[in-house]
């Protein structure tokens, strides 16, 4: 693709790719600001984007949890490793993470109250 040489490209000096960084900046600022002018249904593109971001991130976040609860003690996971909690702590923090990660899901999905 056009321009992606340049992005590539490593600086000698500090051994990343500078350019790339620049431009992710300067395109992050721009987005921010025109984001700000657009909306949907009264909201702005920035909240929704946000929003979205912070749903799909501890989604993230809740499937290994719930893997993992699900998987310790069987077969698949017999014994934990050398640094644990036990079972019983293990299955508990998972429960009240997945509580939280579910009282977050329900916040960033209500809508806006903004009048």
């Amino acid at each position: 693709p056009v321009g992606s040489a340049g992005l590539a490209k490593v600086s000698p000096a500090w051994r990343t790719p500078v350019n790339a960084i620049w431009t992710a900046a300067i395109l992050e600022i721009i987005y921010v600001f025109l984001a700000q002018f657009i909306s949907i249904g009264g909201t702005n593109i920035y909240t929704i984007v946000v929003n979205s971001t912070l749903v799909f991130l501890f989604l993230s976040f809740t499937i290994p949890i719930v893997l993992g609860m699900l998987a310790f003690g069987t077969a698949k996971w017999p014994k934990p490793g050398p640094w644990n909690l036990g079972g019983g702590l293990f299955k508990l923090f998972c429960i009240l993470s997945v509580v939280g990660m579910a009282i977050i899901f329900y916040i960033a999905v209500q809508p806006p109250n903004d009048k």
